[in-house]
């Protein structure tokens, strides 16, 4: 977990680790709930890139507000959402 801080912005970015035989990089678009997930939280005033790994079996997530807190908060809910739906 790696905590930046840049002026007022506050950035928490994480790898999750989504390895098992199973694992495809499924389009978000196709991914149930995801969408919503997403506007979610930039409805809360937070920004966010989800991306997979070009390299590994993870998928990067990196949120970024005001308070880190939050931002830490949403980026544990974000893990748990994609873990339950891609594992």
């Amino acid at each position: 977990l790696l905590f930046v801080s840049c002026k007022d912005i506050q950035v928490v970015e994480t790898k999750a680790d989504i390895s098992n035989s199973k694992f495809e990089k499924i389009p978000f678009e196709k991914i149930e709930g995801a969408k919503e997930k997403l506007e979610n939280i930039i409805k809360q005033g937070y920004n966010h890139i989800v991306r997979y790994s070009g390299t590994e079996n993870k998928l990067r997530l990196l949120i970024e507000g005001s308070d880190k807190q939050k931002a830490k908060e949403l980026l544990d809910d974000l893990v748990e959402f994609f873990r339950n739906k891609l594992s």
